[in-house]
């Protein structure tokens, strides 16, 4: 007659251990991903910065709606500094590091402004019907603005080229000095003499506002 296999008390105890470890493992394993997954879309939504420097500026991008020519940035700007977004109009020959024609520009306007140490901020093209023609909308979270160019009576909305001058496709952010002056996007329309810049200036007026 074949013998019995029997367990002892401290065999099922070592079974019950292993249980719980497997389960306890299964579920932190699941917590860990959904934080990751949390964590990914705060970053997609919000942007992440790694600002590692209190005397510099730093620029992330966040992502945008799949239609979008434009881009929607974070920035992390010093605590004590302040930023205006500003577009010009320059010649077409105009040089991704020439700022001096930026700045002389005769047509030249403040769209909006950093007045806190984080912001974010979009810009995008859009068509007006009523001027019947494209413009372009740059948005923060203090206010929204447009800009028309004269050039631009009469085109398509699709006709203005967007050329992002702050390329993300191979890091995660850029950092720059405090009084660095910069280049965002370039606006370029078929048959037109200007292009379009978006930039960022730095303001030594504390109690600077964009004009309206």
């Amino acid at each position: 007659m074949p013998k019995r296999r029997s367990f002892s008390l401290a065999t099922f105890l070592l079974v019950g251990v292993i249980c719980a470890l497997l389960i306890s493992n299964v579920i932190t394993s699941t917590k860990l991903q959904d934080a990751e997954a949390e964590v990914g879309s705060v970053r997609q939504n919000f942007g992440y910065i790694n600002a590692d420097r209190d005397d510099r500026i730093y620029v992330s991008s966040i992502a945008k709606f799949q239609h979008s020519r434009g881009a929607k940035l974070r920035f992390h700007a010093p605590e004590s500094r302040r930023y205006s977004i500003r577009v010009s109009e320059v010649d077409s020959s105009w040089q991704h590091d020439d700022f001096e024609a930026l700045s002389n520009a005769e047509s030249s306007s403040a769209l909006t402004a950093l007045t806190h140490e984080e912001a974010i901020v979009s810009y995008d093209l859009a068509y007006d019907l009523r001027k019947r023609q494209p413009i372009l909308v740059v948005q923060s979270l203090e206010r929204q603005s447009t800009y028309a160019p004269s050039e631009w009576q009469g085109l398509d909305q699709l006709d203005p080229k967007v050329i992002n001058l702050l390329d993300f496709s191979d890091v995660s952010q850029y950092d720059f000095g405090p009084d660095e002056v910069i280049a965002l996007a370039s606006f370029e329309a078929p048959s037109c003499d200007r292009r379009v810049i978006l930039w960022l200036e730095p303001q030594s007026d504390p109690n600077f506002k964009p004009t309206k």
